[in-house]
């Protein structure tokens, strides 16, 4: 899975991979610097006409296989078995098992 976000949204994309890291196990991590080129004639947010402009951004693969890594400098290795968020087993009990529990004691 890759994630590619570009300004506001690279701290959204980022803490979405570590909330997936947390919680799926033996996740490697691969992240890449990306830039999109603006042509002129486009309109910004002000709503005028500027030059070529450069949208810089992140570009994060996710994988549970080891892949081929491009880069060493943004790799990063799935995380150790005690930083893993076990899943949720509290479950709610029905609410006649609640009653009865309560008629018991």
């Amino acid at each position: 899975m890759t994630l590619n976000a570009f300004q506001l949204e690279m701290t959204k994309a980022l803490q979405t991979t570590e909330i997936l890291k947390t919680r799926l196990s033996f996740l490697h991590q691969e992240n890449r610097l990306i830039s999109y080129h603006v042509p002129p004639g486009e309109k910004s947010e002000g709503g005028e006409n500027e030059g070529e402009r450069i949208r810089s951004g992140i570009a994060i693969t996710l994988s549970r296989n080891l892949f081929e890594i491009t880069h060493k400098a943004g790799y990063q290795k799935p995380k150790p078995r005690q930083f893993l968020q076990p899943p949720s087993v509290y479950k709610k009990k029905p609410t006649h098992e609640i009653e009865e529990e309560k008629l018991k004691s």
